[in-house]
Parts: structure tokens; C-alpha cells; sequence
């Protein structure tokens, strides 16, 4: 899995390519772990090069997204490819995620409700 992170407007966007399963949670929560803990901020995670996640991935999405609500920030997942879209769909997660078309359009939403 490779990554790269970008400010924008206020907040943290996490780009993510490859993979997010058990072989790349390790190395994914290490990132955000690291990142949730230092940074004081709202987070976008941009899903569009994801092409699989398991339970495991689906599990590292949720510790960070509880990470971020905890310090009262806002937390997006964007860019949803079919495959992602369909195992957080399955397992009754696309409701409880805020999720957005585009990282644009999630700076709009915390924009319009002054999160950023």
C-alpha cells in the first residue's frame, strides 16, 4: 500500500493506493495512528486507488474514524470504488461512514457546517 498526505483547507486528505487488508492494516495504522494522535485536525480518506478491503481494513477505518470523532473532528471517506463501496454496503457500514463523491465536495460539507 503507498500513500501521501496533503493540507487542505483546515484538514488532513490521506490518499491511499493498493490493498487495505491484513497484510496492509499494520502499515495503515501506524500512518494514521500516528497521524490522529499529533494532528489536530478534520481527515478525508480519499479511497479512490483502493481496489480490495477486508475485515481488517473495514476495522483500521473504524478505529481512526473513532480516533478522530473522540477529538471532535470531522472524518470522510471519498472516492469509493465499486468493490469498497460493496463490502461497507454488505456489512451495513455505507450509513454509518460519512462518505462523499469527491474530496472536494467533503471540504464543501465540513465548509458549510464551519469545520473548516
Amino acid at each position: 500500500m503507498e500513500y501521501h498526505i496533503e493540507n487542505m483547507e483546515g484538514c488532513r486528505v490521506v490518499y491511499l493506493k493498493g490493498d487495505l487488508d491484513l497484510y496492509t492494516t499494520v502499515k495503515f495504522r501506524d500512518i494514521i495512528g500516528e497521524e490522529g494522535e499529533h494532528s489536530d485536525s478534520n481527515f478525508i480518506i480519499d479511497l479512490k486507488d483502493v481496489g480490495y478491503i477486508d475485515s481488517c481494513g473495514i476495522g483500521a477505518l473504524l478505529f481512526f474514524f473513532s480516533a478522530v470523532k473522540k477529538k471532535n473532528y470531522d472524518f470522510y471517506l471519498t472516492c469509493l470504488g465499486e468493490s469498497v463501496f460493496e463490502v461497507l454496503k454488505l456489512n451495513q457500514l455505507i450509513k454509518f461512514f460519512p462518505v462523499s463523491e469527491s474530496v472536494s465536495s467533503a471540504l464543501l460539507e465540513m465548509s458549510a457546517k464551519g469545520r473548516t
